[in-house]
């Protein structure tokens, strides 16, 4: 399967609500000011110039900077530990009610 940087954020945006994240990194309030949205888990990608797009996982916080949650990685290797993400999270889940078919 090839993965796209696409694919990763397709990923991300189901990490999000499967974690009951915000599914966006910024939302206006009602004056129209843009507020941070504390918990979302975000991507930063960028390209040295070598031919290796760089991937990175994120975590918004409340005055909204970011807060790195990964290493540098290619996009396999992102779309590997979001993945990851989600198999620990079903593991807890059924650590919590054993005996259960636990659904996401």
């Amino acid at each position: 399967m090839r993965l796209t940087r696409s694919s990763v954020n397709n990923l991300l945006r189901f990490v999000n609500r499967n974690l009951n994240r915000p599914e966006t990194a910024w939302k206006k309030d009602a004056q129209g000011h843009f507020q941070a949205q504390v918990g979302y888990i975000g991507l930063s990608t960028w390209s040295p110039g070598d031919g290796w797009t760089r991937y990175q996982v994120f975590e918004l916080m409340e005055n909204g900077g970011e807060s790195t949650i990964s290493p540098v990685m290619t996009c396999a290797e992102c779309f590997h530990y979001l993945r990851g993400l989600l198999d620990a999270q079903q593991d807890h889940r059924l650590r919590e009610h054993p005996g259960k078919d636990v659904q996401s």
